[in-house]
Order: C-alpha cells, then sequence, then structure tokens
C-alpha cells in the first residue's frame, strides 16, 4: 500500500511529466539523496507514463572519492536498468570567482549538449533549496529577477529544465528515501560552512525554523509571488522595448525614445533587452552608469559601458548591446575557399552559390580575405571611392569597421559582404555567383540593419 509521502511525491512528479509530449526525460542524478528520490520515483512511473528514461551524472572532480561517486551512480542505474552516462567537467575560477557557481555552470552547459530538441531534464532541488536560494539572492542585493529563485521550468539548450520538487520538503524526500532502503552518497563537503549556503542551512535556517516552523515553505511561496511579478515586469519590458527599438538599427534602442520612460521603465527596458540579446545582467551600479553616461555624454562622442561579458555602445543616438569584442589584432591575407566557412577574429564568412545574385568569382580566381587597414578604395558606380567614406555614409558603426572583411582577387579589392559589390563583380541575371555573408558564430547578422539596402539608400555623389 502506497504511503502519503510516497504519494505526494509520485504525484508531482507524475503531473509535471504529463505536461510533455517528448518520449526522452533525462535524470540529473548526483548520487545524493534528493535526486536518488528523483530517480527511483521517474522509474517508478516509466510505464505508466510511456517515458524513455535516461540518467546522467557530471563527475566534478573536486573530491578525492568522485571516482567513486560516479561508480556507485552507475551501479545503482544497472539495479535498475536504466542507461547512465557519467559526463567529466572540468571547473575553472578566477580569483574571486565562486566555485560553486562554476561548478555549476560547467554541469549546466554540459547537461544541455546531451540534450535533443524538447526533450526533459529532471532535477531533484526541493522547497528548503528554493528558500535557501532565494535568501541568498536577497543578502546578494538582488532584484525581483533574483528573489524569484529558482524558476519550476526553464529552457535548457534545446530542451527544458524542469524541477518537479520545488513544493516539497526535504524531509519529505528523507521520509521517502528511507522507508524505500535508497543507499545514496553522503557529500562531507555539504558540512562545510565556509560555502555560503551551507552556512546559512546550518547556520541560520534552523534558528529561523526554531521561531517559525514554516520558514521555508513560506520562503518558498514569496519567491513564487516574485516569480509572478518578475513575469509583469518582462511583460511591461517587451512592450516598450517594441517603441525603443531603433527603426534604423537592427535590435538598437533609440536614446530618443528611451528617455520618454520614467527612470524605472528605462532600467527595465534595458534588463529585458540584455536578457533577449543573451548577455548577463551588468550590476545595478553599471545599469545606472549605462543609462547616465549614454543619455548625457557629447552628441560626439561614442561611449561604450563594459561587463563581465558583454557591452553597450551609443552611435547616432542609438544603444547597441554587444558580446564582448576581441582586441583588433594584425591579420594576416588569408586565402578562402568560398565552398568552406572562414573563422575570422570576429564572426565568420559564409558564402552561397545563387543564380543571378551576388559576386562573380572566375574559375581560377584566388579569394583573398583582408581586414581594413585604412587607404582602401575600390570602383564603384563607375567612381573610384574611399572605403571609409562609404562607411561612413553606410552609417557602419565604427567598433565594426576594424574587423570588416575586404573580399580581393589579385590585390583587387571586389567586394565587401553586406555592404556592395564592386563594379564588373555582380553576376548578370542568368548567371551564378557567389552570395557572401559575414555572421556572428551563431549565425546572426553583424551589421547592424533593419533593412540594408546600400546602393538604394546611401546617397554618394559623382
Amino acid at each position: 500500500m502506497m504511503n502519503s509521502v510516497e504519494a505526494v511525491i509520485l504525484d508531482s512528479l507524475r503531473a509535471t511529466l504529463a505536461r510533455y509530449a517528448t518520449e526522452t526525460v533525462w535524470i540529473a542524478y548526483s548520487g545524493g539523496m534528493d535526486s536518488h528520490v528523483l530517480l527511483d520515483a521517474t522509474v517508478t512511473l516509466q510505464y505508466e507514463l510511456q517515458k524513455q528514461l535516461r540518467v546522467i551524472h557530471i563527475h566534478h572532480g573536486l573530491h578525492l572519492l568522485a571516482d567513486s561517486w560516479a561508480r556507485h551512480c552507475q551501479q545503482i542505474c544497472v539495479t535498475l536498468q536504466v542507461p547512465c552516462e557519467v559526463i567529466w567537467v572540468q571547473v575553472n575560477t578566477q580569483p574571486g570567482e565562486s566555485i560553486e557557481a562554476q561548478a555549476r555552470l560547467a554541469r549546466y552547459v554540459a547537461l544541455q549538449t546531451c540534450m535533443r530538441k524538447d526533450e526533459v531534464l529532471l532535477t531533484a532541488q526541493h522547497q528548503n533549496d528554493q528558500a535557501e536560494t532565494l535568501l541568498l539572492q536577497l543578502f546578494r542585493g538582488a532584484g525581483v529577477a533574483g528573489l524569484a529563485a529558482m524558476p519550476a521550468v526553464s529552457q535548457l539548450g534545446l530542451g527544458w529544465l524542469v524541477r518537479p520538487f520545488l513544493n516539497i520538503a526535504q524531509q519529505q524526500l528523507r521520509q521517502y528515501a528511507q522507508q524505500k532502503n535508497l543507499q545514496w552518497i553522503e557529500d562531507d563537503s555539504n558540512q562545510n560552512t565556509r560555502f555560503d549556503r551551507n552556512f546559512l542551512r546550518h547556520e541560520i535556517m534552523p534558528r529561523l525554523q526554531s521561531r517559525w516552523q514554516q520558514i521555508h515553505a513560506v520562503l518558498s511561496r514569496s519567491a513564487q509571488h516574485q516569480a509572478e511579478a518578475q513575469d509583469l515586469l518582462t511583460e511591461l519590458g517587451n512592450e516598450d522595448l517594441s517603441h525603443c527599438l531603433s527603426k534604423k538599427f537592427y535590435n538598437a534602442i533609440s536614446i530618443i525614445e528611451l528617455n520618454q520612460l520614467s527612470a524605472a521603465r528605462q532600467r527595465n527596458v534595458m534588463r529585458t533587452w540584455l536578457k533577449q540579446c543573451h548577455l548577463s545582467m551588468p550590476s545595478t551600479q553599471q545599469l545606472h552608469a549605462i543609462l547616465d553616461t549614454m543619455q548625457h555624454a557629447p552628441q560626439d562622442r561614442q561611449p561604450r559601458i563594459a561587463w563581465a561579458n558583454g557591452e553597450v555602445r551609443r552611435y547616432q543616438a542609438c544603444l547597441f548591446a554587444l558580446s564582448a569584442l576581441p582586441p583588433v589584432a594584425d591579420f594576416p591575407v588569408v586565402t578562402w575557399d568560398v565552398r568552406q566557412d572562414l573563422s575570422l577574429p570576429f564572426g565568420k564568412l559564409r558564402a552561397k552559390s545563387t543564380l543571378g545574385k551576388g559576386v562573380r568569382l572566375p574559375e581560377s580566381a584566388t579569394v583573398q580575405i583582408r581586414l581594413r587597414r585604412g587607404g582602401e578604395r575600390c570602383r564603384w558606380r563607375g567612381h573610384q571611392r574611399e572605403i571609409k567614406k562609404l562607411l561612413q555614409q553606410a552609417h557602419i558603426p565604427p567598433w565594426l569597421r576594424h574587423f570588416l572583411p575586404l573580399i580581393y582577387i589579385e590585390n583587387l579589392l571586389i567586394a565587401i559582404p553586406n555592404i556592395l559589390i564592386c563594379d564588373d563583380f555582380s553576376v548578370r541575371p542568368q548567371e551564378m555567383g557567389w552570395e557572401i555573408f559575414w555572421e556572428g558564430a551563431d549565425g546572426s547578422a553583424l551589421i547592424p540593419f533593419k533593412k540594408l539596402n546600400f546602393e538604394q539608400d546611401v546617397s554618394v555623389k559623382n
């Protein structure tokens, strides 16, 4: 007969998995009690829900017993007849960085590489973890997004990270584990109060719980309220962002439109925008500096504010969000086989053979790639043009001009990807040509125009 604790855990897991049509469910299994309960409960429901289960164990190599832990997980999975994959990751930390945070980052990067589109990864974080996360974020001065703590569902690579136990107390998981006589690993590092979460768990939470017995449930409920508030802020941010986006540049913010909003809504728009650009959030101080510097610097300046993995720049009364640019270094002349993508210091080149479009490339021609060094010219619209002036008139942001690849044949400049094709090198309607694209590593456009039609939009006097 099923006891009440087992029923609560299985009902929560059953309701969660019923929302997903995927046949494959991954289980993040550390070997600890929480993840062992998750594994055991999911195996119990496997045939009822008709899911294919796969277990993944991340080997961080941070503990002397890490190898034996991996073997333990494999042995448990053999007993349960579930395939188990062990992935080794390397955790690199810089001075001032948290080893916990870096290990977590390495873990999730490894986990997402295994998942295919719309597959689900289950993790065993529970109500106590949620309460601790909220307090840790509070002590760091986090805003609404941070105080929302861990979402029940979030995207992870091509699939979904799902936490079915966020409303279940750890004591309930322990009761399940003991009643099922599960054998789990006890990580002694979890007792080390040098780590913030362990200090909170062993020193602070017991005292809070002695006064407020339901403290974990109460804090978890507060996190849910914050998550709802964050959803509203995101909805407002998306609406405001749609009004602030530049009509000329792709994914750039118009400072004129931004200034129509209150200070709080400006900050909310910036956070919404940076998140959509897949950049980490700047600190509150940096966010204030971005808005103050970008809005009030002299018009002839092009200010830049940078943080961990991103930066914001201003150009022509617009703000641009960028991943950190590499240093401008000497780049040799490179011979390019247009049938293969070519990696560059910033972005890559890709070519596609197309009828009636693109650049004419004679079969015997040797295509060379150079970065700008200054003084380049080409023949365009019947006249010799200075590339510097053409780029200015095409409104190419200055920071991109240093990385702009130029296409040459036998020392003759023939094209600038995404911008122009020099005279005598455009194909005719019935000829095969090569369309050449300068893109980011993810295939995104690097020239930030919503609609780039250089030859129509740029007025150049003959």
